[in-house]
């Protein structure tokens, strides 16, 4: 559809202005303009009358009459049509005038150009429509949309010396101006950039001057700025036209500011429309009765529990979602309202969701008829009041409860009004005054005449509470029964209805409290007789645990007046220590209503000491179990307590000493397993490359790995006993040193060219830093090559491959400990690190980091407690530092450096130089070897061997690859675990120490793993590990066999056939 054609009337005397301009306005490419002419002033009157234009291009210089009185006429009329005035004059008195008048615009005709006469035109057309548009919405919207006001404005330049314009004068505003502005008239006269520094933000300062410097009119539409005027933010948008004037120039400019606000307002109304049917649950439909069709809101179709745009429209679909016992109801009440020509319809039914969930709806809708009757349109709302259903629901349930309570008579309850009188009231409320409700229906009984005099002030007081707040605090009083006799009551009430005068009351009889409070009083005052006449501390609370009561006895003790005990004034004279456990304690008594118990500190008057005191306290409860008040005592059991303390000092003290024996047998029974282990395990390997060397023909290599090997764990084990008997010197204090002076530096290369292969070996740097100046002490030369061979070899031992470790000897001055110099050996490694619960440990006897059977380094744990006894031998002190696990760790050792006065005698022997008789015959038994002869071999038999011990290791699998069995090597139980995946042994035999896990761990995970054929693979343990113990935990574990290195060849392979069912002996010459 397109829109109506658009008239303007175009009033000028001049037949070829009028043309120009006509031509002007057909030429506007959006509108068909209807154009109509008149010369005169009259005739541009009449036709104004007769068919109202939608906008007037007036020429104010009308001969006639002229345009002042064109626009007068007009406004005096009821006639208010937009008007653009076309003026020759260019001076602002000229086009004040006209706008005083009641232009919409002004144009100045010499610089007004096609485009200027059309936008104008257009823009009072335009503001015209949108102010008809803006007031027919306003039943639709909550703002208005504002008129929109032409502002209009002189300014002349503001010059320096050399001419430039620094800013412009305001010469005048009109109203609209200023009030657009935010401005008064004490602003004309004032700069327009310092009022408004946007003007050259925004480059409109530049514009004006652009149109003095070149007398080119400016026309700007939909100018959008900000300025700050008066600390006030102004969001303004204009059209915006101005004309050189002078040395200036005029400028009218229409705010569209409000047509902008009201395109927001109304963006914002409809948000808030959508925001306020959201909050409250409601949607919106069209109904279109002739098509049939309807449109539903989003939310509509949400509280239908449909997505959005869901919805199709159809009537019937809109039938299949109300739930089907409501369906026929609904249609038959709509049917009527339509045929009724009802013009508002109104019903609530229930809806069926997808989800199954049925809702509550009411819906309102205005019908719309045609002109003769026939339904057209249903404009409406459907609300969910789901939950106002179940309110009302609720609502009844209490209603009916709240009538069965006062029908029960647990109370009295009474309905009346504040001037006394009683209206309705239960049978409860007449047994307590004694009256039938005969006398209540013939109006006989009015509350006020029920009360006695000295009460109804009390009962005044307490309506004016319940006005302000809507209810009283209950109060006791009385009432006077039908028989004269008195009753107490406790009564409480509430007003309703909205004038706030009818009362509902509880009243509750206190016959039987009141009773039960003077028989108490009757009780607490023998308790007091009581009470004093006995020798413990005696007190009395309230139920909310206030002391109300104390005896003379408790004050005598304490020294407070019965007054300043009360409350909780009694906490002052507890220890501090005690005071506030105590109170906890009573409180939560207090809180329960369970008895008091607890110990304290009292304080004495007569010393100020504090004795210990036992305070128990039981509750007195009413007929209903409610505590009412707390009866207690305070009883002295100091002595009783430090009688307690002496028996349990004793208790403790032969605790600790059952607990040191028990240490001691346990750290016995470890270091004898631990002794154990490591001596057999050496001789494991030195036994049986005898026994092949005895009883087998090896190869030349075989042969010299055989000697090598029992060499080195012969003196491994050699070592180990002279470990032990250092130790066992030292303890017993036999232990000597060879004193002399010794060059520390000969003695730590001696010590480092010692463990050097042990480093390569493992591919870690080693390395030593020595003072320039040789640095001399006095000692046991051998002793501390010792003590740095120990600490080498313990740095070596913890530090994976590839690591480092640092020697460095120098001399320092004194520290703390002494003021003497002293000698500094440092050993620094980048290995393992000491945890920081082990480090003050690290030098202690036949101590470890790890403890257990999966240990990660081997060993009795003496090095460190040797290097620890022979360092303080000489006068020194040794000490470990450790930043943590994997972070290396630092041993230093300090000694006294050598001076003439140190030596002593040089002729003190040490005797551990030589090797023991028990160290000679342990390596005399350890070369026997039983000799035999294998009936039959292990041929095809495949074993795994597992040990962490390359020599043990690499001998037993020559033992058993010998007796013809094939077999794969494992040095850890991760190995273990592939190679037995992959080669699928008949049998494994497996050590129980190892690094980072156990045999116990292997055999677990062993038994985890599938076999071939089903059953589990036989394993048997070969250990060091002694005891019965150690072999009850074995079998317990699941290990078929338990053999105890060192381990005879020929009871490995009889243990092997057996647990392998081969029926087979062995004599005892086979190997």
């Amino acid at each position: 559809m397109t829109a109506p054609r658009k008239t303007v009337l175009i009033v000028d005397h001049n037949p070829s202005e009028r043309g120009l301009y006509r031509h002007y306005l057909l030429a506007e490419p959006a509108l068909a303009y209807a154009v109509l002419e008149a010369d005169t002033t009259d005739a541009g009157l009449a036709i104004c009358r007769s068919c109202p234009p939608d906008a007037i291009l007036l020429d104010f210089e009308l001969p006639d009459a002229g345009g002042i009185a064109f626009l007068s006429a007009l406004q005096s009329g009821s006639l208010r049509l937009p008007v653009v005035v076309v003026s020759n004059q260019t001076d602002a008195e000229t086009a004040t005038t006209a706008f005083k008048y009641g232009a919409n615009d002004y144009l100045v005709k010499s610089a007004s150009t096609p485009e200027a006469v059309r936008c104008a035109v257009r823009s009072v057309i335009e503001n015209a429509q949108l102010r008809y548009e803006l007031h027919c919405s306003e039943e639709r919207f909550r703002t208005s949309v504002e008129n929109l006001l032409d502002c209009f404005g002189i300014f002349s330049a503001i010059r320096d010396a050399d001419g430039r314009i620094l800013d412009f004068r305001i010469d005048y505003l009109n109203a609209a101006a200023l009030e657009n502005n935010r401005m008064t008239p004490a602003d004309i006269g004032k700069p327009l950039c310092q009022l408004l520094p946007a003007h050259r933000d925004s480059g409109l300062f530049d514009e004006y001057c652009h149109v003095v410097a070149t007398g080119e009119p400016l026309i700007k539409e939909s100018l959008v700025y900000a300025d700050d005027y008066n600390q006030e933010r102004l969001t303004r948008a204009f059209d915006i036209r101005a004309t050189k004037l002078g040395d200036g120039f005029v400028a009218a400019w229409r705010d569209i500011t409000a047509r902008k606000q009201n395109e927001l307002d109304l963006a914002l109304a409809q948000e808030r429309l959508q925001l306020a049917q959201q909050a409250a649950n409601i949607g919106s439909y069209d109904w279109d009765i002739v098509s049939n069709r309807a449109v539903w809101s989003e939310q509509l179709e949400a509280i239908y529990g449909l997505s959005p745009g869901s919805f199709d429209g159809q009537h019937t679909s809109w039938q299949a979602l109300i739930y089907p016992d409501d369906r026929e109801r609904v249609e038959q009440q709509l049917r009527q309202a339509l045929a009724q020509q009802q013009h508002h319809w109104q019903h609530e039914y229930r809806i069926q969701r997808a989800d199954g969930e049925l809702r509550w709806l009411e819906t309102r809708g205005k019908i719309y008829y045609s002109p003769d009757g026939q339904p057209q349109r249903v404009l409406g709302i459907n609300q969910d009041i789901t939950e106002r259903k179940r309110l009302e629901q609720a609502l009844h349930q209490f209603e009916a409860r709240l009538g069965g309570f006062v029908e029960s008579n647990v109370i009295g309850i009474l309905f009346g009004d504040v001037d006394g009188g009683i209206h309705q009231a239960n049978d409860e409320f007449l047994r307590i005054v004694g009256y039938g409700r005969a006398d209540l229906e013939a109006g006989r009984l009015r509350w006020t005449e029920l009360t006695p005099d000295e009460y109804l002030p009390l009962d005044a007081e307490r309506v004016l509470e319940a006005r302000e707040r809507g209810a009283c605090t209950p109060y006791e009083k009385e009432y006077i029964r039908r028989d004269g006799s008195r009753v107490p009551v406790l009564i409480g009430y509430s007003l309703v209805g909205e004038a706030r005068q009818e009362t509902v009351a509880f009243v509750l009889d206190l016959s039987e409290s009141k009773r039960a409070e003077a028989a108490l009083r009757q009780s607490e005052e023998r308790y007091r007789y009581l009470a004093e006449a006995i020798p413990n501390l005696v007190w009395t609370c309230s139920a909310t645990g206030q002391c109300d009561y104390v005896n003379q006895r408790l004050c005598d003790y304490t020294g407070l007046t019965p007054e300043q005990a009360h409350g909780l004034g009694w906490l002052e004279i507890v220890h501090p220590q005690d005071r506030d456990r105590s109170y906890a304690i009573w409180m939560q008594a207090v809180q329960t209503g369970n008895s008091y118990t607890c110990e304290y500190r009292l304080r004495r008057s007569s010393d100020h000491s504090y004795r210990w005191h036992l305070a128990r306290g039981v509750p007195l409860h009413d007929a209903n179990g409610h505590v009412v008040k707390w009866f207690g005592t305070c009883t002295d059991i100091h002595d009783q307590k430090q009688l307690e303390a002496e028996r349990a000092e004793l208790l403790a003290r032969e605790q600790a000493a059952r607990e040191a024996a028990e240490h001691a047998n346990r750290s016995k029974d470890e270091f004898l397993a631990v002794i154990s282990h490591e001596l057999r395990s050496p001789l494991n390997a030195i036994l049986g490359w005898a026994k092949l060397l005895r009883t087998q023909s090896l190869s030349a290599a075989d042969t010299a790995r055989a000697l090598e090997t029992i060499e080195r764990n012969a003196k491994a084990q050699s070592q180990l006993i002279e470990d032990l008997l250092d130790i066992s010197r030292m303890m017993q204090g036999n232990f000597r040193l060879h004193q002399a002076p010794v060059q520390l530096a000969a003695v730590v290369q001696t010590a480092l060219d010692g463990q050097r292969p042990a480093a390569q070996a493992k591919q870690i740097a080693l390395d030593a830093r020595f003072d320039p100046t040789p640095v001399e002490v006095l000692g046991d030369a051998d002793r501390l090559q010792q003590v740095i061979s120990n600490l080498l070899s313990n740095a070596i031992k913890f530090t994976p491959g590839g690591g480092r470790v640092d020697v460095s000897v120098a001399a320092v001055s004194g520290d703390g400990h002494s003021s003497h110099s002293w000698a500094q050996i440092t050993v620094r490694d980048t290995g393992k690190g000491i945890n920081a619960d082990f480090l003050p440990h690290v030098f202690d006897r036949f101590r470890q980091a790890a403890g257990t059977g999966s240990q990660s380094h081997e060993g009795l744990g003496l090095g460190l407690a040797i290097v620890r006894q022979l360092v303080e031998l000489h006068g020194g002190r040794v000490w470990a530092e450790s930043a943590g696990e994997n972070q290396g760790a630092t041993f230093t050792v300090r000694l006294p450096l050598h001076s003439p006065s140190d030596f002593s005698d040089p002729s003190a022997a040490s005797d551990g130089s030589e090797p023991s008789a028990e160290l000679k015959e342990l390596e005399a038994s350890s070369a026997e070897f039983t000799s035999g002869q294998v009936e039959l071999s292990l041929t095809n038999i495949r074993i795994l061997l597992v040990d962490d011990e390359v020599d043990n290791r690499e001998f037993l699998a020559l033992l058993l690859e010998r007796n013809g069995a094939a077999v794969t090597t494992a040095a850890s139980v991760a190995e273990a675990l592939v190679a037995f995946q992959r080669w699928q042994p008949d049998l494994v035999v497996t050590d129980i120490a190892m690094p980072e896990a156990d045999g116990y761990s292997l055999l677990r995970q062993l038994r985890a793993l599938p076999t071939p054929s089903g059953d589990p693979v036989p394993v048997i343990a070969l250990t060091a590990y002694a005891s019965e113990q150690n072999r009850l935990q074995a079998q317990q574990a699941g290990f078929q066999g338990y053999l105890i290195k060192p381990a005879e060849p020929a009871a490995l392979i009889a243990a092997i056939m057996e647990h392998l069912g081969l029926a087979a002996s062995i004599a005892p010459d086979a190997l």
